[in-house]
């Protein structure tokens, strides 16, 4: 080291100069780090508001019946009222061979009956049957469970 050189250490180490040169260049991007840890779960949403009253006091009923003569054949089960409700409403019914006869039993026709509106405007086209009807084809003879499948107004 020269003196000039010990000089100008001093001189800048004594009036505290900074003895840095310039700032450099950027340098090249560093490689990727390692994925840290997954964050914390968030809070529990608001709780949405309830919905409608589903389907309640679904019941099936049906007597075993026996036909007297051969032919067409027709035979209506109505839903009965329970636990205090204003009733029940068929949504469904059908037929059911059990013994006797040939054994066919041929469906003529199944809909609900005993239809009455629910509320003042007939546009809404909100009705509702309390029974179902079944016509079938049967031997004299034929045994047959004849079904309604019903549920409780709500």
């Amino acid at each position: 080291m020269t003196r000039g050189q010990m000089a100008a250490f001093l001189y800048r180490f004594a009036n505290n100069v900074s003895m840095e040169g310039p700032q450099g260049p950027v340098g090249p991007q560093g490689p990727q780090g390692e994925k840290g840890d997954p964050g914390q779960d968030g809070a529990d949403g608001q709780d949405g508001a309830d919905g409608q009253d589903g389907v309640s006091g679904l019941d099936i009923a049906g007597p075993t019946v026996v036909t007297e003569s051969d032919g067409i054949h027709s035979h209506t089960m109505a839903c009965e009222a329970s636990n205090g409700n204003e009733g029940k409403f068929a949504i469904g019914g059908g037929i059911k061979y059990d013994s006797g006869g040939t054994g066919e039993v041929h469906l003529v026709a199944s809909y609900p009956s005993d239809i009455t509106q629910v509320g003042d405007d007939e546009a809404d086209g909100i009705w509702r049957a309390t029974s179902w009807t079944v016509q079938f084809e049967a031997d004299s003879g034929t045994a047959y469970q004849p079904f309604v499948i019903c549920i409780d107004a709500n």
